[in-house]
């Protein structure tokens, strides 16, 4: 007992931080008089044990869930609290800084701060300085809107909740944005700039703009929108049909700046570092200035900021001598950003991210332990990729299917070829923005670099996404079955880290397969063996649905009606369709 005590106070802080996590979790999903109970029986049982040293760590645990179930009361009530709910529908007009270029879809969207309320004069208007709104607007609008002071005029929506249950929120999605309401301007002259906007969001976002347009002056269009993706996230004017396809390859991260491009930008900072005369913590400090620059170059949403600050935790970590393990880094971070957000740790992004991290730590000694390593007959390069590649899919398949209902079969390959050109691409791409603004004469050359680059990402995504199978639809899996899937996760890794014999652990992996299987299989089966009749009525826009699902996997879909706005339609039902369907 007291050498696994031992072993786990080696990972104190990520337990620490899953315990704070628990908390969090447990006030979100449970109501607030079971999640007291739980506590009490808790305590209850922790009181029972006569073991000191146990007594003592789980009395520490639960303090720890406790503090997390506090900040996630907290979090939740400042959320439900909006100060101008009572302007919701209603015409307002504002004074906004423009944070980005519109981005044209039907309409035009962009994302502006507000500063001034000019109208109404209202004490819900008082809430509205400081909040970001987004901003849309008929498409004739002047694009040249980056940075611009400028006067809307239009009707207030609050983000919506989940349509149905199980999707994610309008207001979660426009959150991870920054994006706190929505604008609705009907006219072109309802959206008008009057004259430049001072502060530092202002500032970046003409920088922005101006390197956008300098990489549109040699770039064609379509290659400039996925440089742009790639290099600060704005892929807003990106066609359907490609944006589509880079998520059925499982590539769709590199056009979100997030941990790959703040890694890729870390490395090319601290290999130019290298070639200084300062010190190792002067060096390190230079890397995480230049890092932050470049997610407020980004437009700091909050998956950049989430990287930046795991970047700068890890970083912080290793030069204070204390990444004694990659749990202490991982959770060192994961504190930084739930901390001050605490109810970030429910959102997919979140998950994602950090699993994704979680899974190259976990999952590439376990491959390198199974013959994936150096000698094994391919490149050094190759081998990196290829680990690094599985682990990140093995890790995110599962959420993928819980969010997204979906897996990507070709996800490894594509990565493995993507990735890296991502390296070249964005070194290439912002040297070319610079030198078109600096040194005209070498923006040629560098332009054909970053055209090549683009080109082959753009044909790899396109060809991949053709193949039969590139989309599998996938039923979510249950919590039951992430929590084991973990954990044999982790058992496997502390398996292959003390020499077990190989062949005994490959026998026991197998069965747990077979098990994770058959759990992830149970709803299936239990669905498909049930006599009863279930009906879902789902809300799909601009009307309901009726799913009708009867004993024998036998479904039937039956259009709900509904009524269009300003008609009569669906007002009166004379013969409900589906009456009469056996």
């Amino acid at each position: 007992m007291d050498a696994a005590l031992d072993g786990v106070n080696n990972h104190r802080l990520a337990l620490g931080f899953g315990c704070f996590a628990c908390g969090i979790i447990l006030v979100a999903r449970v109501t607030r008089a079971e999640c007291i109970a739980i506590v009490a029986a808790v305590a209850i049982a922790i009181a029972c044990i006569t073991h000191v040293r146990v007594q003592k760590l789980l009395t520490a645990m639960l303090g720890i869930v406790v503090v997390g179930a506090l900040a996630g009361v907290l979090a939740l009530t400042r959320a439900q609290k909006v100060p101008f709910a009572g302007l919701d529908g209603h015409h307002i007009v504002v004074e906004a800084v423009a944070l980005e270029r519109p981005r044209i879809q039907e309409t035009a969207l962009m994302r502006a701060r507000i500063v001034v309320v000019r109208a109404p004069i209202s004490e819900a208007a008082r809430g509205l300085p400081g909040a970001v709104a987004l901003v849309s607007f008929p498409a004739d609008t002047p694009s040249s809107l980056a940075g611009q002071r400028v006067i809307i005029r239009g009707r207030l929506d609050l983000p919506g909740g989940s349509r149905n249950d199980g999707e994610p929120a309008q207001r979660d999605e426009l959150a991870d944005q920054g994006v706190s309401l929505i604008l609705v301007a009907h006219h072109a002259g309802d959206v008008r700039a009057v004259g430049a906007a001072a502060g530092w969001e202002a500032w970046w976002a003409r920088a922005r703009a101006l390197l956008a347009g300098a990489i549109e002056s040699r770039l064609p269009a379509l290659e400039a929108t996925v440089l742009e993706g790639i290099l600060w996230g704005d892929r807003g004017n990106l066609p359907a049909a490609l944006r589509q396809e880079f998520s059925d390859t499982g590539t769709v991260h590199v056009l979100t700046t997030a941990g790959l491009h703040l890694g890729i930008m870390a490395a090319m900072l601290t290999q130019l570092a290298t070639f200084l005369p300062i010190a190792r913590p002067v060096r390190a400090v230079l890397v995480v200035a230049g890092s932050w620059l470049y997610a407020a170059l980004a437009g700091m949403h909050l998956p950049t900021v989430r990287a930046a600050t795991m970047l700068t935790a890890g970083t912080v970590a290793v030069e204070l001598g204390r990444a004694r393990t990659a749990s202490a880094v991982l959770s060192a971070a994961a504190l930084a950003v739930v901390v001050p957000h605490p109810l970030v740790l429910l959102s997919p992004s979140f998950s994602m991210s950090f699993a994704c991290v979680a899974g190259i730590a976990l999952i590439s000694p376990i491959l390198s332990a199974l013959g994936v390593r150096e000698g094994c007959g391919l490149p050094r390069i190759m081998v990196e990729l290829l680990r690094t590649s599985c682990a990140v899919q093995v890790a995110l398949w599962p959420l993928q299917a819980l969010y997204f209902n979906a897996f990507t079969p070709y996800a490894i390959i594509t990565n493995m070829i993507v990735v890296p050109l991502v390296g070249v691409v964005m070194a290439a791409g912002s040297l070319l923005a610079i030198s078109t603004l600096v040194v005209p004469l070498l923006a040629g050359a560098v332009s054909h670099i970053a055209w090549w680059g683009l080109t082959f990402i753009i044909a790899t995504v396109q060809q991949f996404a053709t193949l039969p199978y590139a989309h599998l639809d996938m039923p979510p899996p249950s919590h039951v079955f992430l929590l084991m899937y973990w954990a044999m996760l982790g058992l496997l890794f502390i398996a292959l880290q003390r020499n077990l014999a190989t062949r005994k652990v490959l026998m026991v992996s197998l069965c747990a397969r077979a098990l994770l299987v058959f759990v992830y299989c149970l709803p299936g089966i239990a669905e498909a063996r049930s006599r009863d009749m279930r009906v879902d009525v789902l809300d799909v826009g601009q009307a309901d649905c009726i799913v009708i699902r009867a004993p024998g996997g036998h479904a039937m879909l039956v259009d709900g009606g509904g009524r269009l706005e300003r008609t009569t339609s669906g007002a009166v039902v004379a013969a409900p369709l589906g009456d009469r369907v056996a």
